[in-house]
C-alpha cells in the first residue's frame, strides 16, 4: 500500500513540474555569457562563477529540450568555459544516443564544444553518427551538416572522418541548395588531399558535383546573375582540374604558361623537362611565403650546377606588397598595369635576396590543377616531367625537399650532392 502511495506522490510531483520555458533558458544563457565573455575576469574565477550559477539556478541543463540546448550554439563565448562545455556535452548525451536526426544534430552540437585534444573523437561521433546522412537529406539541416563536415574534418585532417563524411554527402548532392553546393565544394576541396578518401570515392563525389553544378550554372545564366556565373565557372575549373580527376600525382605535370620571367627566358613549364623542377607557388602579400625564402635560398645554393630548377610561381595580383627590413610593408596598386608589377618584382627580388627564378603564370598562382588552395605550396616534378610530390610546405626545414630531389636526380642517372643537407630550418 505504501509503495502505491509513494508512486502516486511521485507521479503527482512530475505532473506538477512545469517545463522549462525558452525565456528562462535565454535568461540563463545571457547571464552565463556575461561572465564567460568577460575577459577581464581570470579564467579560474570564471569557472567558479559558472559552477555556482549552474548549481543555484532553478533551470538545469539536463531538463532542457534539444532545441533549448541548441540555443546555446549562438553564444560562442561559452567555448571559453571548460565547465560550461562539459555540462552542455553531458546534457546532450541522451539525445546523441538517439538514432535519428535529433541524435545526429546533437552530435554535431557536442563537437562544437570540445577542446582540440577531443576534436577527433567528437568529430567521429558527429560525422560518424548512424543518422548523420539524414541531416543532408533534410533541407532544414543540410547546411548544418555541411558546416560540421567542413569544420571538423579540417580539425582532424587525414582522419577516417572524411571518408565517412564523403560517403554520407555523395548520394545527397542533388538535394543541396545553392549554399549547400558552395559548402560541398569546400568539402570536396579538402577531400582531394585526404589520403583516407579512395580515388573511387572522390570520383563518385566529383561526378555528382559536376551534375549539380550544371544546374547551378544554368540557373545563373537564366537569371543573368553574374555572381552565380562566376562561382559556377570556378567550381567547373576545380571539378575538371588534374588533381580532382586523379591526373596529377605520378602523371605528366599540367602545363603552366608564363607571361614573364625574372631571367627574361620565358618558356612554358614543359620545356624544363630534363631537370628536376621545384615549383613554389607564392605571392608578395603572403607572410608565410616571405618567411620561407631562406629555405628556398638554401635549396638554390645546394643545387647550383646540378640539373635542378627552382621556380617561384606567382601571378598578376593587381597589387604589389613591398617589404622592408624593419618589418614595414607598403601595398602598391598595380591594377591594369602588369608592366609595373613586373618592374616591382625585380626590385622585390633584389631587396629580399631571391636567388631563384620568379615567373608570373598566365593563370592564378592558386593553380587548381596542382591543388593550390593555400600558399606557399610546393610541388616537385621529376626529370621526365612527372609530378612526384605535391602540397609540400617550404617553411618546414628544407632537407625534406632535398632528400626528395637528391633521390630523383639519382633515379634519373644525374649527378647529385654527395652529402645530405643540414636539418636546420632557415625560415624566420
Amino acid at each position: 500500500m505504501k509503495r502505491i502511495i509513494y508512486s502516486l506522490i511521485a507521479l503527482a510531483l512530475v505532473a506538477c513540474t512545469k517545463p522549462v520555458t525558452d525565456e528562462q533558458v535565454t535568461t540563463l544563457y545571457e547571464e552565463l555569457q556575461e561572465v564567460i565573455g568577460n575577459f577581464t575576469i581570470p579564467q579560474e574565477l570564471v569557472e567558479q562563477r559558472v559552477t555556482q550559477m549552474l548549481d543555484s539556478n532553478a533551470v538545469k541543463l539536463d531538463d532542457l529540450s534539444f532545441e533549448q540546448l541548441l540555443m546555446s550554439k549562438g553564444y560562442r563565448a561559452f567555448i571559453r568555459s571548460t565547465v560550461m562545455k562539459s555540462e552542455i556535452n553531458k546534457a546532450l548525451q541522451k539525445y546523441i544516443a538517439q538514432n535519428d536526426t535529433i541524435g545526429a544534430r546533437a552530435a554535431v552540437l557536442a563537437a562544437s564544444f570540445v577542446d582540440d585534444g577531443e576534436a577527433e573523437s567528437k568529430s567521429m561521433q558527429a560525422v560518424g553518427h548512424p543518422a548523420f546522412a539524414m541531416l543532408l537529406q533534410n533541407p532544414a539541416y543540410a547546411e548544418e551538416a555541411l558546416i560540421a563536415g567542413i569544420v571538423y574534418t579540417a580539425e582532424v585532417e587525414q582522419s577516417p572522418v572524411m571518408t565517412k563524411f564523403v560517403e554520407a554527402l555523395t548520394p545527397n548532392v542533388p538535394l543541396l541548395d545553392n549554399n549547400g553546393l558552395n559548402k560541398a565544394m569546400r568539402v570536396f576541396q579538402t577531400a582531394i588531399n585526404d589520403t583516407n578518401v579512395t580515388p573511387e570515392q572522390l570520383e563518385t563525389l566529383r561526378l555528382a558535383l559536376v551534375e549539380r553544378n550544371k544546374a547551378f550554372q544554368a540557373q545563373g545564366e537564366a537569371e543573368k546573375d553574374g555572381s552565380m556565373i562566376s562561382y559556377g565557372k570556378d567550381y567547373e575549373t576545380l571539378l575538371n582540374s588534374a588533381i580532382a580527376k586523379g591526373e596529377l600525382m605520378n602523371c605528366t605535370a599540367s602545363e603552366i604558361k608564363f607571361l614573364w620571367s625574372s631571367d627574361k627566358n620565358t618558356k612554358p613549364l614543359s620545356e624544363y623537362k630534363g631537370k628536376v623542377v621545384l615549383l613554389d607557388f607564392w605571392a608578395t602579400w603572403c607572410g608565410p611565403c616571405f618567411r620561407s625564402f631562406p629555405n628556398i635560398r638554401a635549396l638554390q645554393e645546394r643545387y647550383k650546377g646540378y640539373d635542378v630548377e627552382i621556380l617561384g610561381v606567382t601571378s598578376l595580383q593587381g597589387r604589389h606588397v613591398r617589404r622592408f627590413g624593419d618589418g614595414r610593408m607598403e601595398s602598391v596598386d598595380t591594377r591594369n598595369n602588369p608592366d609595373e608589377e613586373y618592374k616591382l618584382m625585380k626590385e622585390f627580388m633584389k631587396q629580399n635576396n631571391m636567388t631563384w627564378k620568379v615567373l608570373f603564370s598566365e593563370g592564378s598562382c592558386f593553380d587548381k590543377n596542382y591543388g593550390v588552395f593555400g600558399i606557399p605550396h610546393v610541388a616537385i616534378i621529376d626529370a621526365e616531367g612527372v609530378v612526384r610530390y605535391n602540397a609540400l610546405r617550404p617553411y618546414d626545414a628544407p632537407f625534406h625537399e632535398a632528400e626528395k630531389i637528391d633521390a630523383l636526380l639519382k633515379e634519373a642517372g644525374k649527378k647529385a650532392p654527395k652529402d645530405p643537407m643540414s636539418t636546420e630550418n632557415f625560415a624566420k
